[in-house]
Protein backbone atom coordinates (compact mmCIF):
# COMPACT_ATOMS: atom_id res chain seq x y z
CA UNK A 1 0.00 0.00 0.00
CA UNK A 2 1.41 3.40 -0.96
CA UNK A 3 2.17 5.25 2.13
CA UNK A 4 2.74 8.88 0.88
CA UNK A 5 -0.66 9.70 -0.45
CA UNK A 6 -1.08 13.33 0.56
CA UNK A 7 -4.07 14.19 2.63
CA UNK A 8 -5.77 16.76 0.70
CA UNK A 9 -9.72 15.82 0.82
CA UNK A 10 -9.43 15.06 -2.75
CA UNK A 11 -10.81 10.84 -3.81
CA UNK A 12 -8.27 10.58 -6.84
CA UNK A 13 -6.60 8.02 -8.67
CA UNK A 14 -4.14 7.60 -6.09
CA UNK A 15 -6.72 7.38 -3.22
CA UNK A 16 -8.54 4.69 -5.84
CA UNK A 17 -5.28 2.70 -6.29
CA UNK A 18 -4.78 2.61 -2.31
CA UNK A 19 -8.43 1.86 -1.19
CA UNK A 20 -8.28 -1.35 -3.42
CA UNK A 21 -4.77 -2.29 -2.93
CA UNK A 22 -6.27 -1.63 1.34
CA UNK A 23 -9.51 -4.05 0.49
CA UNK A 24 -7.09 -7.18 -1.46
CA UNK A 25 -4.96 -7.15 1.27
CA UNK A 26 -7.92 -7.32 3.88
CA UNK A 27 -9.89 -9.07 1.46
CA UNK A 28 -11.49 -11.72 3.90
CA UNK A 29 -13.15 -8.69 6.41
CA UNK A 30 -13.62 -6.33 4.27
CA UNK A 31 -14.82 -7.76 0.49
CA UNK A 32 -15.93 -11.37 1.52
CA UNK A 33 -18.94 -10.06 3.42
CA UNK A 34 -20.41 -8.82 0.71
CA UNK A 35 -20.21 -11.73 -1.65
CA UNK A 36 -17.20 -10.00 -3.50
CA UNK A 37 -13.76 -11.35 -4.81
CA UNK A 38 -12.36 -7.85 -6.14
CA UNK A 39 -12.17 -4.65 -4.77
CA UNK A 40 -14.32 -1.74 -5.87
CA UNK A 41 -12.67 1.15 -4.19
CA UNK A 42 -15.63 2.21 -2.13
CA UNK A 43 -15.08 3.25 1.42
CA UNK A 44 -18.43 1.43 2.76
CA UNK A 45 -18.86 -0.27 6.45
CA UNK A 46 -16.58 -3.50 6.35
CA UNK A 47 -13.94 -0.88 4.88
CA UNK A 48 -14.19 1.81 7.09
CA UNK A 49 -14.74 -0.97 10.21
CA UNK A 50 -10.65 -2.51 8.97
CA UNK A 51 -9.48 0.69 8.52
CA UNK A 52 -10.59 1.87 12.23
CA UNK A 53 -9.42 -1.07 13.95
CA UNK A 54 -5.99 -0.78 12.19
CA UNK A 55 -5.56 3.22 12.97
CA UNK A 56 -7.59 2.57 16.22
CA UNK A 57 -5.69 -0.71 17.45
CA UNK A 58 -9.39 -2.01 18.87
CA UNK A 59 -12.18 -3.78 17.37
CA UNK A 60 -15.25 -2.41 15.97
CA UNK A 61 -18.36 -3.78 15.92
CA UNK A 62 -20.71 -3.08 13.51
CA UNK A 63 -24.65 -2.28 13.81
CA UNK A 64 -27.60 -4.28 13.21
CA UNK A 65 -28.73 -2.13 10.07
CA UNK A 66 -25.46 -2.30 8.88
CA UNK A 67 -25.00 -5.90 9.64
CA UNK A 68 -28.32 -6.76 7.91
CA UNK A 69 -27.03 -4.39 4.72
CA UNK A 70 -24.34 -6.43 4.95
CA UNK A 71 -25.56 -9.86 4.92
CA UNK A 72 -28.36 -8.99 1.97
CA UNK A 73 -25.97 -8.03 -0.42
Amino acid sequence: IDMTLNINGYFDLKTLSAVKAFQSKYASEVLVPWGMKSPSGFVYYTTQKKANEIYCKRAFNLNLKQLFKVTMA
